[in-house]
């Protein structure tokens, strides 16, 4: 009887846990980009007050005017921000 060598990997072994291990590489990048290029709803937020197109001044002051009457910070939340902010010191 012919005795095999059965020590270490062979390369087929290899091939596939390369194979394995770039798939799961690969999925895994692909689901932190499409997390972090998503918008949430809450972020956008549409009037329909201001004009389409800016002509002249006036539809610039009223885009102004607009854009100053939106509550932006009115439901912000820094707390998670500032203790980032105070971990870095």
């Amino acid at each position: 009887m012919k005795r095999l060598n059965s020590r270490g990997f062979a390369h087929l072994e290899l091939i596939v846990l390369a194979v394995v291990v770039l798939a799961v590489g690969i999925v895994g990048f692909r689901i932190v980009a499409n997390k972090s290029t998503t918008t949430p709803q809450a972020a956008v937020v549409t009037t329909g007050k201001a004009p389409a197109t800016l002509k002249n001044t006036a539809d610039v002051q009223k885009a102004s005017n607009d854009l100053d009457t939106q509550p932006i910070d009115s439901n912000l939340d820094t707390s998670s921000l500032d203790t980032a902010i105070n971990s870095l010191y």
